[in-house]
């Protein structure tokens, strides 16, 4: 959406023409730097033990992991509805909720960043329902909201690594036992 901004906005505005840089491969380029970055932030956070945004077993886990990755993976596709993307974020408010009432961790690093991250999603929904043209700021939230939805996920993903692979071993360990019987 910023290179169709810019295509269609800024560029004009400018006095110079980038016909169709929005259907050139900069929006696929930018869009996987993005995912190398957010990736790389979540591998790092990883890599430190951070225990940001854990998740814990239950129904909101399910429903933020399902809706965190329909809207990432919509996000991806370049021309995907922008309003069919938020319908998903639904899914995340209960996590979300979740993080920022918990009593205990009132400075916690997981409180400030569910709570930035339900304020981008809730300016994103007024944006959906007033619209304007701030379409800039708007890609830019998007791009954030994939950013911080993501790194998320794929962070609690990398957590669950060790005790999947801890699994895999012991249940291939005592199928050998088994099997040489």
């Amino acid at each position: 959406m910023p290179f169709m901004f810019v295509e269609r906005y800024v560029a004009p505005g400018l006095g110079f023409s980038v016909v169709g840089l929005s259907a050139s491969a900069t929006p696929i380029v930018a869009a996987a730097i993005w995912c190398v970055l957010v990736a790389s932030g979540s591998v790092a956070l990883w890599r430190r033990g951070n225990a940001v945004c854990s998740f814990s077993a239950g129904a909101a886990v399910t429903a933020f992991v399902f809706g965190a990755a329909i809207y990432c993976g919509s996000f991806l596709f370049s021309n995907s509805n922008y309003a069919y993307r938020l319908v998903f974020l639904l899914l995340c408010l209960p996590q979300f909720f979740d993080w920022v009432g918990d009593p205990t961790a009132e400075y916690d690093s997981t409180r400030k960043a569910a709570w930035t991250l339900l304020a981008l999603l809730y300016f994103l929904s007024w944006c959906l329902l007033v619209g304007g043209h701030i379409w800039l700021a708007i890609s830019f939230c998007q791009y954030l909201a994939f950013a911080g939805l993501g790194g998320i996920v794929l962070l609690n993903g990398l957590r669950e690594l060790p005790s999947r692979f801890a699994r895999i071993r012991r249940h291939s360990l005592t199928r050998h036992i088994r099997h040489r019987r």
